[in-house]
């Protein structure tokens, strides 16, 4: 029976070391237990921060997007303007373009009215001249014993109908030219300087009575003289509205290159701020490609977001590029358009001198003529008889 007290007490000290030994391998692999799961939770704090560091990262990401979204609007909307600009002043070059031919037209056609209207006063020149010969007074005659004679008999004898017809026409075209002096002379300004001293006058009481000699080559002098004035008149008054509308276009023509010149500096202040914008993008864009949630979808969207915001942008920058040139063509048309213009001032500037020449000759020509008139004496009125003996002596 000890025997077997003590085989048993063996047995169960043997049973309590193993048991011991068990326990304290437990304890072990509860402590490495434990250790994993305190790292284990330590990786899932991290995780849980990280996450929302990305996330909060995305968000940032979003909103950059969003910015450069409504920048990238903005830029779309001075883009269209910019074109509507362009387009409106392509309207007003070809606008200008077409006075300038207008105003070249209009040039023309009066240089060829003035040249009509001296060809005018030319024939009319000629015609006085021609009717002045044919009833100007004759010279002084010999008085010989057969012109007495023939003077007593014609004395006593009507008028003859061929010298009053001429009389009468020549007293008509005489009242014609005065008229038509006096009309010029009260067309245009009396300040000028050039009104002429004749009057229209009643000339029924001159029927019966001969015309002073030079009486018609002095009123048809007058009558040239105040229409080449009136024809200066107008037109230094047509140079004159010609120059001003030539003056407000190159106003209007200076503010749209102002306006170009504005625009052209927005949009390079607006390209410069969407490459900073783009850049940042980018920045962030690659911050989030090295992070643990590369296979995300919120990730993989934002990576969407940004190629279409990539393209967007090199579209944009494009079509400022095209904007640019066209903005740099329209100022060259401009300034084309303005150098036609100086030029064409410039012509209306030595045509405006020329007209203002020929108006001072036309004046020097008047004045001589009637400094002529007032050295030569005043013949006395030719009597019926001697206008009779003059047309018998032609």
């Amino acid at each position: 029976r000890d025997e077997e007290k003590a085989s048993l007490i063996a047995e169960l000290t043997a049973q309590n070391s193993r048991l011991t030994v068990q326990l304290k391998e437990s304890s072990a692999v509860e402590a490495s237990l434990l250790a994993q799961l305190e790292g284990l939770k330590d990786q899932c704090s991290m995780r849980k921060t990280s996450l929302q560091d990305h996330v909060q990262s995305l968000e940032s990401l979003k909103a950059e997007l969003a910015m450069v979204t409504d920048k990238k609007s903005d830029l779309e909307r001075r883009l269209t303007g910019s074109l509507q600009d362009k387009e409106n002043l392509m309207q007003q070059l070809d606008e200008a373009n077409d006075r300038i031919v207008a105003l070249e037209r209009q040039l023309k056609e009066q240089e060829h009215l003035y040249q009509n209207t001296l060809k005018e006063l030319e024939r009319l020149q000629r015609s006085h001249d021609t009717l002045a010969e044919r009833i100007g007074a004759p010279d002084p005659i010999d008085t010989t014993d057969t012109a007495r004679s023939l003077h007593a008999e014609m004395e006593s004898e009507p008028e003859d109908q061929d010298d009053g017809w001429l009389r009468s026409e020549a007293v008509q075209v005489y009242k014609q030219l005065r008229a038509l002096a006096l009309q010029l002379n009260t067309g245009h300004d009396d300040d000028s300087g050039l009104h002429s001293d004749l009057s229209l006058t009643s000339l029924d009481g001159e029927e019966g009575e001969t015309l002073r000699r030079g009486a018609l080559a002095a009123a048809c002098a007058d009558a040239v003289a105040a229409y080449a004035t009136l024809e200066g008149s107008r037109v230094r008054d047509s140079i004159a509205a010609h120059a001003r509308r030539a003056l407000e276009r190159e106003r209007q023509i200076d503010e749209k290159n102002e306006i170009i010149a504005d625009l052209s500096s927005k949009l390079s202040v607006a390209e410069v701020e969407l490459r900073a914008a783009a850049e940042e993008r980018d920045k962030l864009l690659n911050d989030a490609n090295y992070s643990s949630l590369q296979n995300d979808e919120a990730v993989a969207k934002a990576r969407q977001e940004r190629d279409e915001a990539i393209e967007r942008k090199k579209a944009a920058e494009v079509a400022l590029a095209k904007t640019r040139v066209e903005l740099m063509q329209a100022n060259s048309q401009l300034y084309e358009a303005v150098r036609q213009k100086v030029d064409l001032g410039q012509q209306l500037e030595q045509w405006q001198m020329d007209m203002q020449e020929l108006i001072d000759e036309q004046m020097k020509h008047k004045l001589t003529t009637q400094e002529k008139r007032r050295k030569l004496p005043e013949q006395p009125p030719p009597t019926r008889t001697s206008r009779l003996l003059g047309f018998f002596h032609r």
